[in-house]
């Protein structure tokens, strides 16, 4: 039960580090975006490329669910849950949600 687990706490972890980024990113856009805006300026396209920090929820990512994967053949059930974790946080590395976290 300790890989399934860990797989779960890795890929909530995960999900918490992706959201966090995409939040203080929407939040600088916000910022910029209101300061081009009183200058008169057009909205600027943005596009996002910490790659850094990606690359480290990627790394999450995988590890939580090779120990998913793990937990789930050594005949624990918990194991699905961090599988499912896991791909739902590879899937959030690539979709931007910062978009959706811009308030008009």
């Amino acid at each position: 039960m300790k890989y399934g687990i860990a797989s779960i706490i890795l890929a909530i972890t995960g999900i918490c580090l992706i959201v966090w980024i995409n939040y203080e990113f929407s939040q600088n856009y916000m910022e910029f975006a209101s300061k081009f805006e009183a200058e008169g300026g057009v909205t600027p396209s943005v596009v996002m490329t910490n790659w850094i920090n990606r690359s480290i929820a990627i790394g999450i990512s995988l590890f939580g669910l090779a120990l998913g994967i793990k937990s789930y053949r050594i005949e624990k059930k918990i194991g699905i849950i961090g599988i499912i974790l896991s791909i739902l946080l590879l899937i959030l590395v690539f979709f931007p949600i910062w978009p959706y976290l811009i308030s008009e």
